[in-house]
Formats: C-alpha cells, sequence, structure tokens
C-alpha cells in the first residue's frame, strides 16, 4: 500500500526542470519586481483551495456515514417487521 501511494505522489510531482522553466517563464512575464507580490497571492490563492478542499472532504465522509446509518436503520426495522 505505502509503495502505491508513493508511486502515485512521485506521478503527479513536476520534475526540477520542469519548476525551474515554470520560473524562468514567470519572471520574463511578471518580472522580478512583481514575484514576491505574486507569490503571496498564489499562497493565499493555494491556502484557500486547501480549506475548501478539506471542508468539501468532511462533508462528503459526514454524508457517507449519515447515509450508511441510514441503510443500517432501514435493514434493522426490516429485521424488526419480520421478526414480528
Amino acid at each position: 500500500m505505502k509503495i502505491v501511494l508513493i508511486q502515485r505522489i512521485k506521478k503527479h510531482m513536476t520534475s526540477l526542470p520542469e519548476l525551474l522553466l515554470i520560473l524562468v517563464v514567470v519572471l520574463i512575464v511578471f518580472g522580478p519586481e512583481k514575484l514576491p507580490d505574486l507569490a503571496q497571492k498564489i499562497g493565499k490563492l493555494v491556502g484557500k483551495v486547501k480549506t475548501y478542499k478539506d471542508e468539501f472532504s468532511t462533508q462528503l465522509d459526514q454524508q457517507f456515514k449519515n447515509d450508511q446509518l441510514d441503510r443500517n436503520i432501514n435493514r434493522a426495522e426490516q429485521a424488526d417487521k419480520n421478526y414480528e
């Protein structure tokens, strides 16, 4: 399981040459003066996206638990009716 997880992480990681190319393009497009401000904005955006992802994941897990609980209640009620 751990090996599969590491393989998935490596699959989605960007290599060093790709990161350097992205940095060069960003420097050319925005210039070195705007780079700190841009990095700060990107950092805030990444933080917001992570927060939204965590909230969505929590809501999805809660909904799954609620659905599972509803199914168990329905099964218990059906078993009770069948027992009588």
